[in-house]
């Protein structure tokens, strides 16, 4: 017999050096008694469950646990491993021993399969520690909560990623992040059960990823929560309810929405977002995907008013100030701070009620002032179907800063209002604006007696057309609209504009879906306005205009009224494929009664039209001809035109050129004129009395 063991032996020998050398956690402990102690070498073997061979001692850092079926180990001490499984598929349980306050680390990873379990169970008051750095796959049970007095606290530490996984139970007390270094090592949830286990989470370090679809309410017993300097909160799916029962998340760190849903704050609104610098650590909140809401708003924590943020959206939805009260704070504000940053390129912005105290807190207010703003899409919005007839809001302007499309909306049948901001009068610079039926948008602050003047610049636009689009009303005031952009605009809506105003500095030019008018001074500076029959530009009595150039006029009709009985002299800065044909009219009326008078290059000939020649005149323009289609009121005492010409227009002999007007009968008449050159120049008519609706070169 003694051969046959001694081979026995020997083959054993030979599998545990094949074990030990493959083993990357250094000794392998399975359990070998029921009911036995960690720090008992009995309850241990190094070869298998079902073998009394002891190897070592018991588990310690390094080593590997396993737990099989119907085995249940008490920790009785201060114990480390560097991973463990416990269970078989039907049972197995590590306890914390009650006699007393015992840690568990376990560096790696740990998996508990269906059946077993990770607990204390005792009713004896006691407050164990469990610390890992490695990842949990959960199919039985972690229960580490029998009273507030017997728990277990658990720590997730190390330079290390981990995950939470496996549908099994969860009953934890306070669950910890400290991982050392925050911008790399992270805390995924993907169990949704091992979130709603949690009575207390606290984030010191490392990054916290709610990767699973459920609804998680963060420590709904306690306060205000805080994300602090040293923390990332990342939510990619699913939703994260920050002080539900409590009105303020406080952000030190970084809160990262790309693709789920962050809610923040309770029913009341009173609070929301309260950002402040700890260290080098910039406050920051970055949307690419998915929904914050905020009952309150987000502004900088009372005391830090100098403290920067950060704000970076490429896609995504924020509510604001949705609670039944309402906060008295900003509802959207970066400071103006050298580290602030405000960057969208894409989402939007909802804000559904202005804030509590009303004229005195700007609803919005970036960092135009100081930091780095860099807009270049993305809306807000002022009002929804919540907001209340006659809200009015109100927005701080900056000069030298883009900020967002702005939308003013709501239900119809209410009156909601958007101002700039008390006593402010500097200028600003939007994407674009929609005002929606019912709304008004008036560029005069929102108290106090400046800033009626503002220009606004409008830079692009919000659907890929509209750069001004109005439903509702605009108050011009005093105030300048600039069209200024890299690509085409439009002006669009419902309701005729009036602008105080108007000026174009776009290349690109700007077209008119709806008519507008302009009440004080056409600038056309750079770009050509397209206009059509149906929506066209009026310059209304007492406005100016200047004569405009090549590059930028009125390409279409245009209207002029004159509502005067001194004499008057309007440019009419017309012209038609591309060709810029100006026209100056000068006329005196007998009264005050208001005259429109709606001018449009036509470029067809005028010899097609088979009017009679005066015998004076041998010929007329086979290019073009001038429309100037005047209102039907009976107080014209003279009239004088100017009419241009171009290359194209042929004129090779000045001195017979001569400006010709139809009678209203089918008939040309000579009313006079010289050029002024040959080639290109301009000819002015002799004065006339009567004015019917063509006039050309003859």
């Amino acid at each position: 017999m003694r051969p046959r063991l001694q081979l026995r032996e020997l083959i054993i020998g030979l599998c545990l050096i094949f074990v030990l050398s493959n083993n990357a956690y250094g000794l392998t402990y399975y359990s070998r008694q029921n009911g036995g102690l960690w720090t008992s070498s009995s309850t241990w073997s190094t070869v298998g469950y079902t073998s009394n061979t002891n190897l070592g001692t018991y588990p310690q850092s390094g080593d590997y646990v396993m737990i099989g079926n119907g085995f249940t180990v008490y920790i009785n001490g201060n114990v480390s491993c560097s991973g463990m499984s416990i269970g078989q598929g039907s049972s197995g349980s590590l306890l914390f021993s009650p006699a007393g306050n015992y840690s568990l680390n376990v560096s790696g990873n740990i998996r508990i399969l269906t059946g077993a379990q990770l607990s204390y169970n005792s009713i004896i008051s006691r407050t164990h520690q469990f610390l890992t750095s490695g990842s949990i796959a959960n199919s039985g049970a972690i229960d580490f909560y029998v009273s507030p007095s017997a728990i277990v606290n658990t720590t997730f530490y190390g330079n290390t990623n981990s995950s939470i996984s496996g549908s099994g139970v969860f009953d934890l007390n306070a669950v910890t992040l400290d991982k050392t270094g925050f911008a790399s090592n992270y805390l995924k949830a993907m169990s949704s059960s091992f979130e709603s286990g949690i009575r207390n989470l606290v984030l010191n370090y490392g990054t916290y990823i709610h990767d699973n679809y459920s609804a998680y309410l963060v420590n709904p017993n306690a306060g205000g929560f805080t994300i602090g300097p040293d923390v990332t909160v990342q939510v990619p799916k699913g939703t994260m309810h920050f002080s539900p029962n409590a009105v303020t998340l406080y952000l030190q760190g970084r809160l990262i929405v790309n693709g789920g849903i962050v809610n923040v704050g309770d029913a009341s609104g009173t609070g929301g977002v309260r950002y402040n610098k700890v260290g080098a650590t910039i406050p920051e909140l970055n949307l690419s995907t998915g929904i914050v809401n905020i009952t309150g708003g987000f502004c900088s924590r009372f005391g830090f008013q100098n403290d920067p943020a950060k704000v970076i959206m490429t896609g995504g939805l924020i509510n604001l100030n949705t609670g039944s009260t309402g906060t008295t704070n900003s509802l959207f504000q970066i400071n103006n701070a050298a580290q602030s940053e405000f960057t969208m390129s894409g989402g939007t912005i909802v804000i559904s009620k202005p804030n509590v105290n009303g004229p005195s807190v700007a609803d919005f207010n970036i960092n135009g002032a100081g930091g780095i703003v860099n807009v270049t899409a993305g809306t807000v919005q002022f009002g929804d179907n919540t907001t209340s007839a006659g809200a009015s809001f109100n927005f701080t302007p900056y000069a030298g800063v883009v900020m967002p499309n702005f939308k003013i909306t709501g239900q119809p049948s209410r009156a909601i209002n958007l101002y700039t901001a008390k006593n402010s009068t500097s200028d600003f610079k939007l994407i674009s604006l929609f005002i929606d039926q019912g709304k008004t948008f008036d560029v005069k602050p929102i108290s106090g007696a400046t800033g009626f003047s503002k220009a606004m610049t409008l830079v692009g636009n919000y659907d890929g057309m509209n750069a001004f689009y109005n439903d509702g009303s605009f108050s011009e005031e005093n105030s300048t609209v600039i069209m200024e952009s890299n690509e085409g605009q439009w002006i669009a809506g419902a309701t005729l504009t009036t602008f105080y105003n108007f000026k174009i500095n776009n290349a690109f030019g700007v077209s008119l879906g709806k008519s507008m008018n302009v009440s004080n001074n056409l600038d056309l500076t750079n770009g050509i306005i397209y206009t059509n029959s149906v929506n066209y530009l009026t310059c209304l009595a007492n406005s100016n205009n200047s004569i405009g150039s090549p590059t930028s006029y009125i390409e279409g009709p245009m209207a002029h009224i004159i509502a005067t009985n001194t004499a008057k002299t309007i440019d009419i800065p017309i012209g038609k494929n591309g060709a810029y044909r100006p026209v100056t009219l000068s006329v005196h009326h007998t009264n005050m009664i208001p005259v429109t008078y709606f001018s449009e290059v036509k470029p067809y000939s005028a010899a097609a039209l088979n009017y009679t020649l005066p015998t004076s005149l041998s010929r007329v323009s086979d290019v073009r001809y001038y429309s100037i289609n005047r209102s039907n009121v009976p107080n014209l005492q003279s009239a004088v035109i100017t009419l241009s010409y171009g290359s194209d227009d042929f004129v090779m002999d000045a001195a017979s050129l001569r400006i010709a007007r139809d009678n209203g009968n089918s008939a040309w008449l000579d009313i006079g004129g010289v050029g002024s050159a040959n080639g290109s120049g301009r000819i002015t008519s002799n004065g006339f009395t009567g004015f019917d609706q063509v006039f050309t070169l003859g």
